[in-house]
């Protein structure tokens, strides 16, 4: 027996994989990568990110590795590129999601406009993508996900462009530690998440809407004002004329019902939001 092989032997038992152990598979390996005798083939990259039950373990000369069933199939993978998944791990917990609705579908809250990204489904476990950056955690393949509706929503007005969704969702897998990079509060890391509900929310308003006022019948509408600071005011649609001074705002794609009142000086209730066609 080779001294590479011996060595991987050697850590192969080290790592504590046992027999029906479940296993997740993290990501492709090169053939023969670090004394595993195995060779990776275009059919086992559908396994990658999938959970398989270890079946036996090769421990000889001529092969080395971990022999993982998937239903029907099973194939030999390398101990290092498994991580093991615990019973405990395979509970459901509620979490709270953040999406973006584009094109009809329902993306990470980062995915861009052509529609790359994470895409969540309703009623339908979705795991990360192999090294899907940024949602995905590059270490262990995780998606993140809050704890609370608060930590969520705080996210969603703070870093949202105003159409983003917070979804009620069922995890599995979850962990609250979370990668060296900071995270906003409430993160926590799911291997599964799957969504289950919208969760309904407040009115919000955004730059550009525009409102007709109960008693004169005018148009009036959300502008923005220039500054480092984000600031927006109420203006006549037509005359320009400023209902009241600029109001700040946390985020003037999501202006909630709290700024919404005072950029109307309390008289919130005179304005009807015109809703887009």
């Amino acid at each position: 027996m080779s001294e590479r092989i011996s060595e991987y032997l050697k850590y192969q038992k080290e790592a504590g994989f046992k027999k029906g152990d479940k296993a997740q598979i993290l990501r492709k390996a090169p053939s023969r990568e670090l004394g595993w005798t195995g060779t990776w083939v275009p059919e086992m990259d559908k396994f990658v990110g999938i959970v398989g039950k270890i079946h036996s373990f090769y421990e000889n000369s001529y092969v080395s590795g971990v022999c993982i069933c998937f239903d029907e199939e099973c194939w030999n993978f390398p101990y290092f590129i498994l991580q093991k998944v615990a019973d405990a791990e395979e509970e459901e917990v509620e979490v709270y999601k953040v999406v973006r609705k584009l094109m009809g579908r329902l993306m990470s809250c980062r995915a861009t406009n052509f529609g790359k990204g994470i895409e969540y489904k309703m009623g339908e476990y979705v795991s990360a993508p192999l090294l899907y950056p940024p949602e995905a955690i590059r270490e262990n393949n995780l998606l993140a996900a809050f704890n609370s509706y608060e930590a969520a929503k705080y996210f969603a007005i703070k870093t949202g462009t105003g159409t983003d969704l917070i979804y009620k969702a069922l995890a599995k897998g979850v962990s609250d530690k979370l990668p060296y990079w900071p995270l906003p509060e409430g993160t926590i890391m799911c291997r599964e998440i799957k969504l289950v509900e919208e969760v309904e929310k407040e009115q919000t308003y955004r730059i550009g809407d525009k409102f007709r006022q109960s008693f004169s019948g005018t148009i009036w509408g959300i502008i923005n004002c220039s500054g480092s600071i984000p600031r927006v005011v109420l203006a006549q649609w037509e005359s320009g004329y400023l209902y009241n001074s600029a109001q700040k705002v946390k985020n003037i794609h999501h202006i909630t019902q709290e700024e919404f009142s005072k950029i109307c000086n309390g008289y919130e209730n005179e304005f009807e939001l015109i809703e887009e066609k």
